[in-house]
């Protein structure tokens, strides 16, 4: 993994970020899948921080090359973009949210992995995240809307994974170090 950024001025930051597996692994749990555990990624990152403002649009490109053992027979990738945003209303009260979107390569008969739901699928997603914060305690909730588009019958959701619409929400709280 590695990260380098560039200080434009104090307002303005690009960084480049990027990782990934020299090696191969079979390695998988329930947070790195084993495809994700030989992918490489990179990420091209531009943040704007002035008080009330900070907004970071991103490009992010995903690569798992051709593995046999763990089942990709073609090389395989994702690339996609968001732009988030916050807005300090108060002292303590924020106002984020983001845009995102994401596409994979490859089609279900070509062997392309699937990175998504499914190969070839594509997904865009909206969501807010009002948040308050007190010293280092912070509470925040998250509304979201996914929307899968191009996906595989059984891949999206539902309980027979086949509602290419989801609606999200939590409510987050913690203290910050």
């Amino acid at each position: 993994m590695g990260s380098l950024a560039y200080a434009i001025n104090s307002a303005n930051t690009l960084s480049v970020v990027g990782g990934g597996n020299l090696g191969f692994s079979k390695f998988s749990n329930f947070a790195t899948p084993v495809l994700q555990n030989n992918s490489k990624i990179l990420n091209l990152i531009y943040t704007y921080s002035a008080a009330p403002w900070i907004i970071q649009p991103y490009f992010q490109w995903r690569y798992v090359p051709h593995k046999h053992e763990i089942g990709v027979f073609k090389a395989t990738s994702t690339i996609g973009g968001a732009i988030l945003a916050s807005y300090a209303l108060t002292d303590n009260v924020f106002l984020a949210g983001r845009v995102e979107g994401i596409g994979t390569t490859g089609n279900a008969t070509d062997g392309s992995a699937n990175l998504l739901y499914g190969p070839g699928s594509d997904a865009w997603s909206i969501t807010l995240t009002p948040t308050y914060q007190y010293k280092k305690f912070f509470v925040r909730g998250e509304p979201s809307l996914v929307q899968a588009v191009g996906y595989t019958s059984g891949a999206v959701f539902g309980n027979k994974g086949q509602n290419p619409t989801q609606v999200r929400g939590l409510i987050e709280t913690g203290l910050l170090f």
